[in-house]
């Protein structure tokens, strides 16, 4: 199959005109498809035609994609193959056909507004200049971007031009851009009705104008995405809006007493987060005399037509009420509990105990599906830049960071029967599991920590919880 130009089969052109080559490649093998078909090109000047094409290219790639396109070689036949796909006209001029491609690109970015805000976002986080400051207030220097962005058949696809030590960026995948748009309105109309905590949007001296405070919450929530999760972006966003509604443990947003543990009361409060964090709220375990928080359960609840699952995205040791050297004995006290083996030290004891008294408040409330998160590319390229981190340092930070965190739940699921895993995580699938009615721990203290969660749990799902306050 041939492409021709103007009547006349395709001959080689100048050296200078290397875009106009691949366009015309591209044409040629999308031409292929069909092998009773001629495409017929009107090119009535490849000075003006290769022009234009830098003209788009740069447009999407960055100016400095302009002194090398060899780098962007995929890409370029990726953005070519889009503008021939899409209501490309044979009979009009090939440069007339790319400027109305164009301009129906940035149109369909001007009819949502949403989805303007969010590439916006999206450059900035994937800019080389990028800071991991999420301050929309201060004008970053972020031109200079290299983000693939194409679209094909109302979807876009979002993500870091694979270089050297930027694999780690997932793209984010659009599979349609109106229901993005609805999903990340329905987001931020949820936030701006939402607790003082996370709803920014209400607060005066956070930023100047609302589009920058929308621009910062989504910037704070992408920051959560799986790699999964990116595959799949609207049901991200959506799954997000579920955890800002879901109101199950609201009632503890009070501290409740539910036992005594470690020589002290222990209490459990149902945090609301700033939005900077993984999920809108957390479980917090106290110690009150002694001064002690326990590692807080960073987690959000999906209520799907009454179907409720929890996602764990974090356990994470709390900063709050630290007396360290109290915290040091609680410590002591924890592993004294815990059963001992070879890989007692690649674990978190304190981290052991917060997520069984979570897991019983989870099924008490009758809660009995659970993921646990692995990875988040995106937060961990922020920490890595926020902490100016080397190669090395980031590779034995993230390393250490999954590994214990894993580790730490495997050990709790070997030693406690009745928690049935369904699926293990490889980066893309988060770790999946079951609560079963009967939980049984391997001694009497562990069994008394997960029975007060459970207890909890169980008031709150017959609604007799009372608020005991301290």
């Amino acid at each position: 199959m041939l492409v021709y130009v103007s009547g006349e089969k395709i001959m080689e052109k100048q050296e200078e005109f290397k875009l106009s080559k691949i366009f015309l490649d591209v044409a040629s093998n999308l031409s292929l498809a069909d092998s009773k078909k001629s495409i017929k090109l009107n090119i009535k000047d490849y000075g003006e035609l290769e022009q234009t094409l830098e003209d788009y290219l740069t447009n999407i790639l960055g100016y400095k994609s302009k002194f090398d396109y060899s780098q962007y070689y995929p890409e370029i036949r990726k953005y070519f193959e889009n503008i021939l796909n899409n209501g490309f006209s044979f009979n009009k001029d090939v440069v007339e056909n790319i400027k109305e491609y164009e301009k129906k690109f940035i149109d369909i970015f001007n009819s949502h507004y949403y989805l303007t805000i969010f590439t916006v976002v999206m450059r900035r986080i994937y800019s080389p200049s990028y800071s991991g400051r999420i301050d929309y207030g201060n004008t970053e220097a972020v031109n200079n971007y290299d983000i693939f962005i194409s679209h094909l058949n109302n979807s876009l696809i979002f993500g870091h031009i694979a270089r050297k030590n930027e694999d780690s960026l997932p793209p984010i995948y659009v599979s349609n851009i109106d229901e993005f748009d609805d999903v990340l309105k329905d987001y931020i109309d949820t936030i701006r009705t939402s607790s003082s905590y996370y709803n920014i949007l209400a607060r005066n001296e956070i930023y100047a104008s609302e589009e920058d405070k929308i621009k910062a919450l989504i910037e704070s929530t992408i920051f959560n995405v799986t790699n999964a999760d990116a595959a799949h972006i609207i049901k991200f966003f959506r799954k997000y809006t579920l955890f800002l509604k879901e109101h199950t443990f609201c009632p503890l947003s009070s501290p409740q007493k539910i036992g005594f543990a470690f020589n002290d009361d222990l209490y459990v409060m149902y945090r609301k987060s700033e939005p900077e964090y993984e999920t809108p709220y957390y479980f917090s375990f106290m110690l009150p005399n002694r001064r002690i928080e326990l590692p807080v359960v960073r987690i959000g609840i999906k209520n799907e037509d009454g179907f409720k699952t929890a996602h764990i995205l974090a356990t994470q040791s709390s900063q709050r009420m630290l007396n360290f050297a109290e915290l040091n004995k609680v410590n002591t006290e924890i592993k004294s509990i815990i059963p001992r083996d070879k890989y007692f030290r690649f674990f978190n004891p304190s981290h052991y105990i917060s997520i069984l008294i979570t897991f019983g408040i989870l099924n008490g409330a009758g809660i009995k599906n659970i993921e646990i998160v692995e990875m988040l590319p995106l937060r961990y390229y922020k920490t890595i830049i926020d902490r100016c981190m080397s190669d090395d340092e980031a590779e034995r930070y993230q390393t250490r960071l999954t590994n214990k965190n894993i580790i730490t739940y495997m050990r709790l699921f070997d030693q406690i029967r009745g928690i049935k895993i369904l699926d293990y995580p490889d980066g893309y699938s988060p770790l999946t599991l079951i609560l079963e009615d009967n939980i049984e721990c391997p001694n009497d203290e562990l069994q008394k920590l997960y029975d007060y969660g459970y207890e909890l749990g169980s008031k709150k799902k017959k609604k007799t919880l009372k608020l005991e306050n301290y």
